[in-house]
């Protein structure tokens, strides 16, 4: 038994595991074991594993499993750990030297479920790029885990995965995996079922969390049609909340709104992704329940954004699609930079 588990998959992440690895060395505290599930690299990352860790003073083990997924990677690394809490942390991001001392110290304090912390993202080369930290965001006293998603599904605070302290037995407890072949979206239902459980929840105000942002990380990639994943995991989500509490219709309702907006936003993903042909985007967007969505979006509401591209998406003609995604694409750049500042 050891007070922390930290399960990281890990797919041909050779060229990046190294870094995260070290952000666990150099951990201020000893008293944790790493659970490395291996999903079938093709690389070196094995070697690069072993290389990093032969000569480490805490526990660590290295499973490796044929290419299920990183639904299934966290999975069995769940199943494997013993630690009193858990957390989940990928093959490219790190912690601060001081992550598992102090996560572990707030948890403590009154036997909290979950404590989340600030984070910052961060490219390749450890810069920041934007640090989500507003006024009211992270709460100041314990919550019940219904109170914290309430304000996490109401965008009053931000929870990263990789920014969380889970204690084991909530999860076993209570099921709660994640989704075996889910690509996105995995991270939010399994986060949307664990707070609903969890009788208290604590944050810490500091970034002690480094979330890199690749070229080819989702926000800069080419959609596909497996953004629809996502609305999949808050579908699901919702299903749990309508069978475990239906009373509880603040939650639900959240979800409801949830999926419309995101369904929103992989729309406009596959609007400006090339690997959506005009034939196929014209078939996406007669589908009856996206039409149904959209039309329940209430307008007032959506950030500037989402306005500009729900305006895309319904009025614009596909044949002008070409010239209207390099412009939708910079207003899109640029309109992330200056959130980034």
């Amino acid at each position: 038994m050891c007070k922390i588990s930290v399960i990281i998959p890990a797919y041909n992440a050779g060229n990046t595991i190294e870094n995260t690895l070290k952000s666990l060395i150099y951990q201020t505290i000893t008293d944790f074991e790493a659970i490395i599930v291996n999903d079938g690299s093709t690389d070196n990352t094995v070697e690069k594993i072993q290389n990093v860790l032969k000569d480490v003073n805490f526990q660590w083990k290295l499973i490796s499993q044929i290419n299920q997924g990183v639904s299934a990677a966290r999975n069995r690394g769940l199943i494997e750990a013993k630690g009193d809490y858990v957390c989940f942390l990928d093959a490219d991001d790190y912690y601060a030297e001081t992550f598992f001392e102090k996560m572990y110290n707030k948890a403590k304090e009154n036997d909290a479920d979950i404590v989340f912390c600030n984070y910052s993202d961060v490219n390749e080369k450890g810069r920041k790029l934007s640090i989500f930290k507003k006024q009211n965001e992270y709460i100041t006293n314990s919550l019940t885990g219904e109170e914290a998603l309430y304000l996490i599904l109401s965008k009053k605070i931000w929870v990263h995965l990789g920014a969380v302290l889970y204690k084991r037995s909530l999860l076993i407890e209570n099921h709660i995996f994640f989704i075996n072949g889910s690509r996105l979206g995995e991270d939010t239902e399994l986060n949307i079922k664990a707070f609903f459980h969890a009788k208290l929840v604590n944050s810490l105000c500091e970034t002690l969390m480094f979330y890199v942002k690749r070229n080819r990380s989702a926000t800069n990639r080419e959609h596909d049609l497996s953004v629809f994943h996502s609305q999949a995991s808050l579908r699901r989500s919702l299903a749990y909340l309508e069978r475990t509490n239906p009373k509880n219709l603040k939650l639900i309702n959240l979800v409801k709104e949830e999926i419309l907006r995101k369904n929103l936003h992989d729309l406009f993903h596959l609007y400006r992704s090339s690997k959506i042909d005009n034939e196929m985007m014209e078939k996406i967007l007669q589908n009856k329940v996206i039409k149904s969505n959209l039309n329940k979006l209430k307008k007032n509401e959506l950030t500037t954004s989402e306005k500009f591209g729900l305006f895309l998406i319904k009025y614009c003609p596909l044949k002008l699609r070409t010239i209207i995604k390099y412009f939708s694409n910079l207003f899109y750049k640029i309109y992330k930079y200056k959130a980034y500042k």
